[in-house]
């Protein structure tokens, strides 16, 4: 098994030779700068959304349900070609 790869001394690294580069490890950090430029919403009404893949339906439903915080049916994606 390979040995465990640690960014974070790379990433100070670069965070330090490049001042004006602010690198965000954290969703909860980002959705915090968004609040603060007044970029959020609130929006609660219902809208609709179109899932589109190139990808397996199945892993877009996987790795999406982690960004959007609830659960993707896989039968809800449609699968294209580009």
């Amino acid at each position: 098994m390979p040995e465990p790869i640690y960014l974070t001394s790379e990433i100070r690294r670069i965070e330090a030779a490049a001042k004006d580069l602010a690198l965000m490890q954290r969703a909860g950090a980002a959705a915090a700068e968004l609040a603060a430029r007044k970029l959020a919403t609130n929006v609660t009404r219902i809208g609709n959304v179109r899932l589109l893949a190139t990808d397996s339906p199945e892993r877009f439903a996987r790795v999406g349900a982690r960004f959007l915080g609830s659960s993707i049916a896989e039968r809800t994606v449609e699968t294209i070609d580009l």
